[in-house]
């Protein structure tokens, strides 16, 4: 017979046993750490979503740039201030004028010296120095899509042949809008579009168009300049004019009061550049185009 001593030993001994075996029992019963999905950083919010379409759902896509807000403003949130480290990709334009872009990929290779960067604009050889929105020429956002994919499997090789399928459809889908585009827009009655700031000119170049912009050269226009522009597009017959979210509405309002007569009253209409989801917005702009020349 123990000790009185030796039996409260001995009982503490096996109550941490006990206590041990517990642990081990239901450590065993958890679900073991989920993967971490592969962060990759878009500069482009429509082509973050084209990517994420044709990738799936087993990687990240976080874009950096973001809708209503201009590719000119460099504003990193919390959210995608802490995507950077675990980033292993970041997909750019690469224009020289894009300038919030070009912030962003400093920072970001600052933040995360190792991360590998698609750079899409050797894919394009006409380009205009001052105007950075290739995306919006459906055309160019298919050489985006293709590009940009192309390189990203070779970063991530699994299910190759699932991401080409998906990527066939998304390539489908963007030439079937480009076709659709060219047949609204082939018979339009004014061929020109006022604009406040020049974004929309590959997509007026690729469709027969021309954008008649209220800045100059990104600066606000001069009274000698804005008196002529107003002059000239009162005698083709135009009345809209198309602003991005961030432009002031009361300073394009002016300006379309100018353009309006007594039979139609000039308007002003909302369009962002940078809308995540790229079809609706050009169907978008097409429709606004369309109603304007009526």
């Amino acid at each position: 017979m123990l000790p009185r001593d030796d039996k409260s030993y001995l009982n503490g001994c096996l109550y941490l046993l006990g206590i041990i075996c517990c642990f081990i029992f239901l450590a065993g019963c958890q679900e073991p750490p989920r993967q971490l999905k592969p962060v990759v950083l878009v500069s482009l919010p429509p082509l973050a979503n084209y990517l994420a379409e044709i990738f799936g759902s087993e990687y990240d896509f976080v874009s950096l740039l973001t809708a209503n807000q201009g590719h000119e403003v460099f504003e990193p949130n919390l959210a995608t201030v802490n995507n950077l480290a675990a980033a292993k990709v970041l997909v750019i334009l690469g224009h020289e004028n894009l300038a919030a872009e070009k912030k962003w990929l400093e920072y970001t290779q600052a933040q995360n010296p190792s991360i590998k960067v698609v750079n899409n604009i050797g894919e394009f050889a006409s380009l205009n120095s001052e105007d950075a929105h290739l995306w919006l020429a459906p055309l160019n956002m298919l050489k985006l899509v293709r590009y940009s994919t192309a390189e990203l499997i070779k970063i991530f090789p699994e299910k190759q042949s699932e991401i080409e399928k998906r990527l066939n459809t998304v390539v489908a889908g963007i030439k079937s809008l480009d076709l659709l585009t060219r047949e609204r827009l082939k018979n339009l009655k004014l061929k020109s579009f006022i604009v406040f700031h020049p974004a929309w000119g590959y997509f007026a170049e690729q469709y027969g168009l021309k954008q008649i912009p209220i800045e100059e050269h990104g600066k606000e226009p001069s009274i000698k300049y804005l008196d002529k522009l107003i002059e000239t597009s009162r005698a083709e017959g135009l009345r809209t004019v198309f602003i991005e979210p961030q432009i002031p509405v009361e300073n394009a309002r002016q300006i379309a009061q100018k353009l309006g007569t007594s039979a139609k009253v000039g308007s002003v209409q909302v369009i962002d550049p940078l809308a995540p989801d790229y079809a609706k917005n050009i169907e978008l702009m097409t429709i606004l185009l369309t109603q304007a020349a009526s």
